[in-house]
């Protein structure tokens, strides 16, 4: 008996108990057989336990740590790692086995904490952490989590329904100035009037068309995957679509040069990228012709848009595809566009896993390139 206990303290799993004759003897075996057999069973309920509680921690999206009073490390998910982008696998102690000055700079501030925090955006390479502390006898538990994309949105809802705010501002200043200015001047000359009426349609069209980009935007965003159409574009009636599109503009001439015969890209995709390049050279561009160039090769669709000039300066190159960003605000607030266009041109280029760049064109002036790719 004495042995068959050293043998249970030591941990064994197999232990052999032997028969006795002695009716006392039987019974004080069977005793200790049950209850090393009940501590095997409950020893094998903790490791299952344990391991629900391993993937269950493994497939959360907060970063979990667990340490000491001596910040030493008892338990961490695979989630706190790819977050602070480093090891944590022979770390004893958070602050003193990291070499990492960022991951030291993130937890000193953390592990000093005396009671339960919160800290709702703890910066961190660049990143944003919600970072939840919580204390427990002699450990501190660490929670945290990245909000960096939560805060960015916050940040850009803010500047959305500013931007829209400003934009939407003016023709409707236009529309109820005009519209008040009639209806108080009942003697008001009829060519006086239908120049007025003519502003308020004007600024109709354009908080139309405002609140139209912004649809078309939020659907291009809200698109996680593209669908490859089982038909090729017909080029020539492409082209005329897109001449219609400009007709009434008589100062403008559109040049095309396609060398592509099967475009395997949906319609209206291709439809706004060209149309908006074209509309946006329209608006800044002093010349009188635009060029468009397609062609294809090995399923990799070239398109330039071409206009005459003058070329968007370097440092604005960047921002014009952001929301209601538009050069003219900068160089000439009589051609103002929604500050749309060029941002829908940029998702339906991410679409397709393209690329869209700005550069000096043949005739001096903005050549907007964009490479797509079929499936």
């Amino acid at each position: 008996l004495d042995n068959i206990a050293e043998q249970i303290e030591s941990g064994r799993s197999k232990i052999h108990f032997p028969k006795f004759k002695d009716p006392t003897m039987v019974k004080v075996s069977g005793l200790i057989y049950r209850i090393y057999h009940a501590m095997i069973n409950k020893q094998l309920q903790l490791q299952q336990e344990q391991e629900k509680l391993d993937h269950i921690f493994s497939i959360l999206e907060e970063g979990i740590i667990l340490v000491d009073n001596d910040f030493n490390l008892i338990h961490f998910n695979l989630k706190a790692v790819n977050y602070l982008e480093t090891s944590l696998k022979n770390v004893k102690n958070v602050l003193g086995d990291i070499n990492d000055p960022d991951v030291i700079g993130f937890f000193k501030e953390i592990l000093a904490a005396e009671e339960n925090r919160i800290w709702e955006a703890k910066s961190f390479k660049n990143k944003k952490f919600e970072v939840n502390v919580t204390i427990h006898q002699n450990e501190k538990l660490i929670v945290f989590f990245n909000v960096t994309e939560e805060r960015e949105y916050a940040l850009y809802k803010s500047e959305l329904i500013e931007n829209i705010s400003h934009e939407l501002k003016t023709p409707l200043s236009m529309i109820l100035g005009y519209a008040e200015t009639i209806l108080s001047d009942s003697d008001m000359p009829k060519d006086t009037a239908i120049r007025f009426l003519q502003k308020i349609y004007n600024s109709s069209k354009r908080i139309n068309g405002i609140i139209n980009d912004l649809l078309e935007l939020h659907r291009l965003e809200s698109t996680g995957r593209r669908i490859t159409p089982e038909s090729p574009i017909s080029i020539d009636d492409f082209v005329l679509d897109i001449k219609n599109r400009f007709i009434d503009n008589e100062r403008i001439s559109l040049h095309f040069d396609i060398q592509a015969d099967n475009l395997y890209i949906h319609y209206e995709h291709l439809f706004s990228v060209i149309a908006n390049l074209a509309d946006n050279a329209v608006k800044y561009s002093t010349g009188d012709n635009i060029y468009v160039f397609i062609s294809k090769t090995n399923g990799e669709v070239t398109i330039k848009v071409e206009d005459e000039g003058p070329m968007i300066p370097i440092e604005e190159r960047e921002r014009i595809f952001e929301r209601f960003y538009t050069v003219s605000r900068s160089r000439n607030t009589s051609k103002s566009g929604s500050g749309l266009g060029l941002p829908i041109v940029k998702h339906i280029v991410q679409l397709y896993n393209g690329t869209i760049t700005i550069e000096r064109g043949n005739r001096q002036g903005n050549c907007f390139s964009v490479k797509i790719f079929e499936e």
